[in-house]
């Protein structure tokens, strides 16, 4: 997926769409994150949690 996503949205016309800006905060974070994904937050439950 992040292949796809890195595709798509990393050519400058791709962004100029009405699709991309309709959308542009979660295309802006799924862009990054596909990027560079190690950055990607994650969050684990602890034990008391579960």
């Amino acid at each position: 997926m992040a292949s796809t996503v890195r595709f798509s949205w990393l050519v400058p016309k791709h962004r100029e769409t009405r699709l991309w800006s309709e959308h542009q905060d979660i295309n802006d974070v799924m862009l990054a994150t596909a990027l560079v994904p190690v950055g990607f937050l994650s969050i684990r439950r602890t034990e008391s949690e579960v």
